[in-house]
């Protein structure tokens, strides 16, 4: 006879590029020094554990701010810089992190998706950034040669930029005003 464990919260022990979904338990990647991640939760009722973790993590770096009080004009560029680690701190230089950019309305619900037409630098295309060395990748994004999806050019308001590489760290996003 099979028996169920119902759990209500969840358990945290500590993070070295875990991330917390569904009914998972983790542990470090061996030759971090981090200690192990232990996260249990019960989810959709099955009482199963999994076990799911990306190896790196991910943070932004200047000129955009991760509490969201970058402003930026209309016409410029702006440089997404972001610093890609394994756990041990060391930097990771072999990815293709993309981005996506939405324009939030008042409420910060989102309004709508915006298209990268280029970038202001030839070295950048699509929406991929580049690898710079030393775990940093960057994007000259073109704030006056991208416009919405639904065709038009950006305009003054909030704007939600998400960064992503699934499989090598947690999608992340951070908030920015053009104006």
């Amino acid at each position: 006879m099979r028996r169920s464990i119902l759990l209500s919260t969840a358990v945290v022990l500590s993070a070295c590029g875990t991330l917390p979904q569904g009914p998972s338990y983790a542990t470090h990647r061996d030759g971090c020094s981090a200690p192990p991640t232990l996260l249990f939760s019960l989810s959709g009722g099955s009482g199963e554990l999994g076990a799911t973790s990306v190896p790196y993590s991910a943070t932004i770096a200047p000129p955009l701010r991760a509490n969201g009080s970058s402003v930026f004009h209309l016409t410029s560029t702006i440089p997404l810089k972001i610093r890609v680690d394994d756990c041990e701190g060391r930097g990771v230089n072999s990815l293709a992190p993309t981005f996506a950019l939405e324009l939030l309305d008042q409420s910060g619900a989102v309004a709508e998706a915006v298209e990268v037409v280029r970038s202001s630098s030839q070295a950048d295309a699509g929406n991929t950034l580049r690898s710079a060395g030393l775990g940093q990748y960057l994007f000259n994004f073109s704030t006056s040669l991208s416009g919405f999806v639904a065709e038009g050019d950006l305009v003054p308001g909030r704007y939600r930029l998400t960064i992503s590489s699934p499989g090598d760290f947690e999608e992340f996003f951070v908030e920015f005003t053009l104006r």
